[in-house]
């Protein structure tokens, strides 16, 4: 059992040390800005930023299923989870970086 708290210590230990790299301390913080902060990084509201994530967990969540496709009858969904993984890394980061370039030029 003790196992398993300690497997929880370090994973919360993650969350906090991640959060706080980022800049959030969590300390004297209004609930508005611990929602729109982060949305505001990556030039979105709450509602934008809530419809991207939720359209990125939908794409994994098939790409999830696929790969436990493939793993079990290896000639089905043989490019699948891959691919869908591609599109989600040119939306993400791709896409991302080239609109940070055009804003930039403006």
């Amino acid at each position: 059992m003790e196992k398993y708290s300690n497997r929880d210590s370090v994973v919360s230990q993650l969350a906090v040390g991640a959060s706080r790299a980022a800049g959030y301390t969590g300390t004297n913080m209004s609930p508005y800005k611990l929602f729109t902060e982060h949305p505001a990084t990556v030039g979105e509201t709450y509602f934008e930023h809530l419809g991207a994530a939720a359209s990125f967990a939908g794409w994994m969540l098939l790409a999830t299923l696929a790969c436990a496709i493939h793993a079990i009858f290896p000639f089905l969904c043989v490019t699948t989870g891959s691919s869908i993984i591609k599109r989600l890394h040119d939306r993400m980061v791709v896409n991302r970086t080239r609109l940070a370039g055009v804003a930039n030029a403006n």
